[in-house]
């Protein structure tokens, strides 16, 4: 006796099989065409021109990453439970790690320097690259602990900060 269903599934899979096997034949023609276009855009630019592209990717590479500093204001109203560097440090990575991940926030190399509370103002180090993140990550504390941390001035040395802090 002949399983006709078996026949039907034994037809698909056949069909299906040589689906599979055109769509990467072509996958492969186009592969090889693009490899042709690419091959004959190398060529055709001048290796001058691609010899000091790469070497200002690896000057890049090896410049140095600038700290700058951050000199901002806190203000609150009411009472807050208690207001020290340790909070203010925590409170910041913390916001920072919501927002953007560890990763990131390790990359940032975000630390709070100098908190003086007499005149509520502090300094925050952190590289060049991640000040807009940085700005958004102040704005998320005062969501979260009701203080507002008012960025006044940024500075690329600490003397100058230290300066704009009294």
């Amino acid at each position: 006796m002949i399983d006709y269903a078996l026949l039907t599934v034994i037809a698909v899979l056949l069909t299906l099989l040589v689906i599979l096997l055109i769509l990467v034949l072509r996958l492969h023609r186009d592969v090889r065409i693009l490899s042709k276009k690419y091959d004959n855009l190398v060529k055709s630019l001048n290796s001058k021109a691609i010899k000091s592209y790469l070497r200002s990717i690896e000057e890049r590479k090896k410049r140095k990453v600038r700290k700058r500093y951050l000199i901002f204001e806190v203000i609150y109203e009411g009472h807050v439970k208690e207001l020290d560097i340790s909070f203010l440090s925590k409170l910041i990575r913390d916001c920072y790690r919501e927002l953007f991940g560890s990763l990131d926030t390790s990359l940032s190399g975000i630390a709070l320097i100098n908190y003086d509370d007499k005149v509520k103002k502090g300094i925050i180090r952190y590289r060049s690259g991640y000040r807009a993140k940085l700005l958004l990550a102040l704005a998320l504390a005062q969501y979260k602990e009701r203080i507002i941390l008012r960025p006044i001035r940024t500075t690329g040395t600490l003397r100058k900060a230290l300066m704009y802090l009294k």
